[in-house]
């Protein structure tokens, strides 16, 4: 009867511990659903303003080494949060701007 007594407390806690991770996950989950939700509010508001910019003098271009390491260093800084990954939208499309700025020079 003890051995039962401990293996049924062994299981708990091991139930125990697998709800925690669960829920640990689910947590992290539900955190980078609102900040993709969140990315996508904001876009609508973003995309008119690049419509109406005035177009840019090629001499005072942001310099592409300039650029692509800020590029990076975003990307770079987001997946160490550990609230994205490299399949997430916004990684892609940071990985597409990069790559873009890496085939133009």
């Amino acid at each position: 009867a003890v051995v039962s007594t401990q293996s049924t407390g062994k299981a708990q806690q091991d139930a125990k511990h697998r709800l925690l991770h669960e829920q640990t996950l689910m947590e992290h989950a539900r955190l980078r659903y609102q900040e993709e939700s969140k990315l996508k509010e904001k876009i609508p508001v973003v995309e008119p303003v690049k419509e109406t910019a005035p177009a840019v003098d090629e001499n005072r271009r942001p310099d592409n080494k300039i650029m692509m390491a800020r590029l990076i260093d975003e990307r770079d800084t987001l997946l160490r949060t550990g609230v994205y990954t490299k399949e997430d939208a916004v990684i892609v499309e940071l990985n597409s701007k990069i790559k873009s700025i890496q085939c133009s020079t």
